[in-house]
């Protein structure tokens, strides 16, 4: 039984999202075991659409999905679009099972092999594939035709760093519920495009095994993005090099 939970924010910069929560869910959908999903939908004055207002109560029920609204009141003094750690964090929070995968709202799974064979107190990783943006947004396995692998070093246990498994997994983060209360979730802090550096981070200080799974999971194309952290933002990473705990 497990959880899958993200967060999402349907406003300016992010309109296509609708069409990627859909396809997250009709993937997921797929799943042959227990499962629910969490949506946790950071709301605000600038909100161009309330994602309860696009999926029916049918489609809800269908899908298995909770959508749980969440009213920013964080700090963002660096005015990002939504710093998505609180929301998630929510969703760890209201997560029924004793298993909860994290992920952004448009991650795809091959399939759902895993989910059996998940043991508390070890920490789940994947490899990724890049896949083009699909023209017309209905879920279908020929989306895999065309995939490029983004860190195929990791099959490889010898690269299996914490630096590595951080940026080059994608935010896509399974562990038992127990130890995402023990670790108090994702950093609620200015960290807003490393915090699952920073989960990899102190899931590594407390020594929990880690496991790269043989479900591969599948993101869009990545346009290249040129943000420069601020030192401020570098001083707070460098900050978690020994604690145990995200907040």
């Amino acid at each position: 039984m497990i959880s899958f939970v993200t967060s999402i924010k349907i406003g300016k910069g992010y309109e296509d999202y609708v069409h990627r929560l859909r396809m997250y869910l009709e993937n997921l959908v797929r799943c042959p075991y227990t499962y629910e999903v969490i949506v946790v939908e950071d709301q605000c004055s600038l909100n161009q659409v309330y994602i309860a207002d696009v999926f029916t109560k049918e489609e809800q029920r269908h899908y298995h999905l909770k959508i749980i609204v969440f009213t920013a009141t964080y700090p963002n003094p660096f005015g990002y679009p939504m710093i998505e750690a609180f929301a998630k964090n929510k969703g760890i929070q209201e997560a029924i099972y004793p298993f909860i995968c994290v992920t952004n709202a448009d991650i795809l799974f091959h399939d759902f092999e895993f989910i059996p064979h998940l043991l508390p107190c070890h920490f789940y990783r994947f490899i990724v594939y890049e896949i083009p943006v699909p023209q017309e947004w209905t879920y279908s396995p020929q989306l895999y035709n065309q995939q490029k692998c983004l860190n195929s070093f990791l099959l490889d246990k010898e690269q299996w760093t914490v630096q590595n498994i951080a940026y080059k997994s994608g935010d896509c983060m399974l562990l038992d519920k127990t130890t995402w209360m023990d670790i108090k979730g994702f950093p609620e802090n200015t960290v807003w495009t490393h915090s699952d550096y920073v989960v990899c981070k102190i899931v590594g200080n407390r020594g929990l095994p880690l496991v790269i799974s043989s479900t591969p999971i599948y993101t869009y194309e990545q346009f290249p993005k040129h943000s420069v952290m601020s030192q401020e933002e570098l001083s707070i990473l460098k900050s978690y090099e020994y604690k145990q705990v995200c907040n």
